[in-house]
């Protein structure tokens, strides 16, 4: 069994934010908990994201057709164990987000442009991005491979006055492992990975979509000098979960972050003035 500690959560929390929202639904009731987007930071030519699953964002279109609202979202640390409707407000507006669809791109993901306002204040908040540097291969040896983020089922609300939401981030380790017998097909940069023994208290990590994975390599075993003992690189977005046979299912980061980076460019470059 494989064992996450302290101070690789505490260095991949770094870079991870979750979304969270509070839902309305048709008839005016809410749910018990609001709506919770496990995300992470990443940096594609000189421009800052939010990076979760692009089947995230699809739903959310999919409940807003259905008359479902979607109230004030706030980007929030999503190693922080409670909150009192604070965070940075942010607009959730599906339009906005580049999102990459599995059948027509092969990859899950999605991506919000950050203005520099967002970027300012997560920076001062001490988050980081994850530059190309970052970006790993899961087909790589490592000595961890981690998905890190929020299940729903350690999310609870209490309402009144002030809505005070629970919740906490779990970093899961990984082994790599085939396909599930379930999936009929798989796509060419998806990857899939077992939990290890020692997550067996996590009964369902269902609502975990969008969250990182990591490849992990040790550097040195001196765990008291965190920053220059370990080395990771995000190498997934989590887009799928298979309880039964407790897989998830993940598509890989580097050609999306480099297909980030072109589009990037390529949008700057039109944008830019013609000359004579």
């Amino acid at each position: 069994m494989m064992a996450i500690s302290d101070a690789i959560h505490d260095h991949l929390s770094q870079y991870c934010v979750q979304i969270a929202c509070n839902v309305v639904r048709p008839d005016g009731s809410r749910p018990e908990a609001p709506l919770i987007v496990s995300a992470f930071i990443v940096e594609a030519a000189d421009r800052w994201f939010v990076v979760s699953a692009g089947h995230v964002l699809t739903d959310i279109r999919s409940f807003q057709r259905q008359g479902f609202q979607f109230g004030v979202c706030y980007i929030r640390d999503a190693a922080a164990p409670r909150f009192e409707n604070m965070g940075v407000p942010i607009d959730l507006d599906p339009d906005q987000w580049i999102v990459c669809d599995p059948d027509e791109h092969g990859l899950d993901y999605a991506a919000l442009p950050l203005r520099d306002y967002y970027r300012h204040t997560l920076s001062q908040s001490g988050f980081k991005p994850l530059s190309r540097s970052g970006w790993g291969d899961p087909s790589q040896r490592y000595d961890y491979m981690v998905v890190i983020g929020v299940p729903e089922m350690l999310v609870s609300a209490q309402h009144g006055a002030v809505d005070i939401v629970k919740m906490r981030q779990v970093a899961i380790p990984l082994v790599p492992c085939e396909p599930p017998s379930q999936v009929e097909r798989k796509h060419e940069l998806q990857f899939f990975a077992r939990m290890d023994e020692s997550a067996n208290h996590l009964t369902d990590i269902g609502g975990m979509s969008g969250s990182p994975v990591f490849g992990i390599r040790w550097l040195s075993r001196d765990e008291g000098d965190k920053e220059h003992t370990l080395q990771c690189w995000a190498v997934g977005v989590q887009s799928g979960w298979y309880k039964s046979s407790r897989v998830i299912s993940a598509y890989a980061m580097e050609i999306f972050g480099q297909s980030l980076e072109a589009l990037v460019r390529d949008r700057s470059r039109s944008a830019s003035p013609a000359r004579d």
